[in-house]
C-alpha cells in the first residue's frame, strides 16, 4: 500500500524473527505467535490524531473509511483482538506456532 514503505520491511523482519524463534524454542514447549491488527475501533482517538495532525480527521470518519476498504465491511474491535489473543494463548491452539493471525477484518490480506 502507498505510504507504507517502512512498515513492509519491518513487518517482514518481525515475521522472520518470529519463525526462527519458534524453531529455536518449540522443543521446549514454547509457541511463538503474532497478531496483525489494523484500524481497531477505539484505539484511534481524537487526541492521538491531533498529536500527528492538528486538523486531522474525526476517528469515526477514519473508521467509516477503513470499513469501506475492509473485506468484511467493518473494522476490528478491541474484543475481536482480545478473543483472538485469548484463543492463541489457550490449549485449544496448542498446535499453532510460527504464525501471525490476521485480525484486520480483511483490511490487509496475508498469505
Amino acid at each position: 500500500h502507498p505510504g507504507m514503505g517502512g512498515t513492509g520491511p519491518a513487518d517482514a523482519a518481525i515475521e522472520t524473527f518470529l519463525r526462527y524463534l519458534a524453531a529455536e524454542t518449540g522443543r521446549q514447549g514454547v509457541r511463538v505467535l503474532g497478531i496483525y491488527t489494523a484500524g481497531v475501533k477505539g484505539t484511534l482517538t481524537t487526541d492521538r490524531i491531533r498529536k500527528v495532525d492538528a486538523s486531522g480527521p474525526d476517528p469515526d470518519d477514519v473508521d467509516r473509511m477503513l470499513s469501506g476498504m475492509a473485506m468484511l465491511g467493518r473494522t476490528p474491535r478491541i474484543p475481536d483482538v482480545a478473543e483472538t489473543a485469548a484463543f492463541l494463548a489457550s490449549d485449544r491452539a496448542s498446535g499453532i506456532t510460527a504464525n501471525i493471525v490476521n485480525v484486520t477484518c480483511g483490511l490487509f490480506s496475508t498469505p
